[in-house]
């Protein structure tokens, strides 16, 4: 077998190089993630039996190797990457993946080997967001943006906000006073947040803080989250439902429970999506973390209905 998808563990989160004789844990456990997600891109194809899961021991890596004259594959892969996957499958495999490439602070290599021709994804798993989108992203004047900028000043006399620089444009984002005191720390420094981006007349956009992030891997989590359901596909309340129920699971809730709340805090925030989150929730709405919170997205929802009802 000539062709493969090949994932390699090259370093871990010191820096440190990583061998087989010596796997660190969270190294054991990406390559565990791997093997259950390449396992599952072989489970989709019609010729299953054609392909093998190959664990190197030159390296700490795994392969998914599949016949030369297999297409069908590459073209699932190179679709996730352009973001125009037609195929779950694919997607919720190499997304998984991509998810756990960007998380964790490992060293990787990731190449795609096809008739002897090797490409290099590596920067594309690392930096590019897999997106499938089933529908049509809606045209709005209010919409939820990712923002990685320097804050140059924050407060204000008659309103409080800060002031970013992203790229080469000046951004103000509003915020409450308690939010600038927090912020002022991190003057002349990187933060990465998400925002409410309102168009007026067209022309002139304002924007309203609605969270930060601690790192470069929490804001693309979420980020990557947001934008995977960003578009009119009914899947994507599927996509809302598999995001809480894993973070439920987790040891971190109700931190990112909150997190993943204050993207829709806004009261004309997709009543679908709102529906689903709080739905999905009933079950710890009263947890003290959660509560406040909670109630407030489901006044939003409510005040749409004619019965104010959820």
């Amino acid at each position: 077998m000539a062709n493969e998808l090949f994932f390699k563990i090259t370093t871990d989160s010191r820096g440190n190089r990583v061998s087989l004789d010596n796997i660190p844990i969270e190294a054991a456990d990406a390559l565990t993630l791997f093997l259950e997600s390449l396992s599952e891109l072989a489970k989709a194809q019609d010729n299953t039996d054609e392909f093998r899961i190959s664990l190197r021991s030159s390296s700490v890596g795994i392969a998914l190797e599949f016949p030369e004259n297999d297409t069908q594959i590459n073209a699932g892969i190179n679709h996730v990457l352009d973001g125009r996957s037609p195929n779950n499958e694919y997607f919720k495999a190499l997304k998984a993946i991509q998810e756990k490439i960007q998380a964790n602070g490992l060293g990787y290599k990731v190449e795609l080997k096809n008739n002897d021709v090797v490409v290099d994804l590596t920067d594309d798993f690392k930096n590019k967001n897999f997106i499938r989108r089933l529908g049509s992203r809606k045209e709005k004047k209010e919409e939820v943006v990712f923002l990685r900028g320097e804050v140059y000043q924050a407060g204000g006399k008659k309103s409080t906000n800060i002031h970013l620089t992203v790229g080469t444009d000046d951004i103000t984002v509003n915020c409450t006073q308690e939010q600038a005191k927090r912020l002022e720390k991190f003057l002349y420094s990187q933060i990465h947040l998400c925002a409410l981006k309102s168009l007026r007349d067209g022309e002139v956009s304002s924007y309203l803080l609605l969270d930060t992030y601690a790192n470069i891997n929490t804001f693309n989590l979420f980020k990557n989250f947001y934008e995977g359901i960003d578009n009119d596909s009914s899947e994507r309340f599927n996509l809302i439902v598999d995001k809480i129920v894993e973070t439920i699971d987790r040891p971190k809730i109700p931190n990112e429970i909150v997190k993943l709340l204050r993207i829709f805090d806004y009261p004309k925030v997709d009543r679908g999506n709102l529906r689903t989150i709080l739905v999905t929730l009933k079950s710890i709405r009263d947890h003290e973390n959660i509560s406040s919170l909670y109630e407030r997205l489901a006044d939003y929802l409510r005040a749409g209905s004619a019965k104010k009802v959820i």
